[in-house]
């Protein structure tokens, strides 16, 4: 992956950030608010490529999320041929969606967070 995501444009801060997204919404679901505290405070993530995400920014996560929407195509694209390459199997399509319909906050009396 991290040859892929430096294929399409990535620099080595915007790797390792995008790396550390995905890996923490698939180990722990959730915003990217939660994903963010969830590298900062009970992953080893960064440990891996030496990012100290406890000094990235949450705005650095959502900015590396639109450069993913943005070069989805190419990444998925190169995914299906490495995988196609390692592994030749019989082509499926598996979509697992990494988004979500839900935010964070302390506004529980605001209407707009209430569920109707």
């Amino acid at each position: 992956m991290p040859d892929i995501l430096e294929g399409v444009g990535f620099n080595a801060i915007n790797r390792n950030c995008a790396l550390g997204s995905i890996i923490g919404r698939i180990a722990s679901p959730g915003s990217k608010l939660s994903t963010w505290h969830w590298l900062q405070q009970r992953s080893a993530v960064g440990e891996l490529p030496d990012v100290d995400f406890e000094a990235v920014p949450l705005m650095r996560l959502y900015r590396v999320s639109d450069l993913l929407v943005r070069q989805r195509d190419r990444i998925e694209k190169q995914l299906f041929e490495r995988i196609n390459d390692l592994f030749s199997l019989p082509a499926t399509v598996t979509l697992y969606d990494l988004t979500n319909t839900y935010f964070e906050g302390k506004m529980a009396g605001n209407a707009k967070s209430s569920r109707s």
